[in-house]
Parts: C-alpha cells; sequence; structure tokens
C-alpha cells in the first residue's frame, strides 16, 4: 500500500550543476564532514530500530541513487496524471 510521500525534491539537484561547483548533497557532506572536525560519521538505517555508523560515502553511488529516485518520482507523477485524465 502505497503513502503518496514524495522520495525526490529538487533541492537534491538535477544533476546539471557545473563540473566546477560540487553536487549540492556532496556539498553539503564536506560542509558537515568540516563541521565535525574531520572525520565524518553518519548513522544510517538496517532495519527499524538498526542504526549503523558510516565514515565514507561513495559519491558514485550517491548521485546514481539520486538519479533513481528522481526517475520514481517521474514515473509516480506520470502514473497520477495518467489516472487522473
Amino acid at each position: 500500500m502505497a503513502i503518496g510521500v514524495s522520495v525526490y525534491a529538487p533541492e537534491l539537484g538535477d544533476g546539471t550543476e557545473p563540473a566546477a561547483h560540487a553536487h549540492p548533497v556532496l556539498q553539503g557532506l564536506a560542509e558537515f564532514q568540516e563541521h565535525l572536525g574531520g572525520r565524518l560519521t553518519i548513522m544510517l538505517l538496517k532495519g527499524i530500530g538498526r542504526p549503523f555508523d558510516v565514515n565514507e560515502v561513495r559519491t558514485d553511488l550517491m548521485l546514481q541513487s539520486i538519479e533513481t529516485l528522481k526517475r520514481i518520482e517521474a514515473g509516480r507523477t506520470a502514473a497520477s496524471a495518467k489516472k487522473a485524465s
């Protein structure tokens, strides 16, 4: 059962950022790492109530994941528009 929560937001970036500028998510991670004073630590979830810490983010997979979320959201939007007509 879908609850209709968006999985993508334009603030995640559209992938058209100039090469000289970091992707907004990657830039945010770099700023967060600097704020922490060196080592990046992000808590993720393996499941409900099962957190774990990561110290590295593979930028290629992060950008691929953002694109996947964008495609999913676009598909939902298209399906909703088709259903409404």
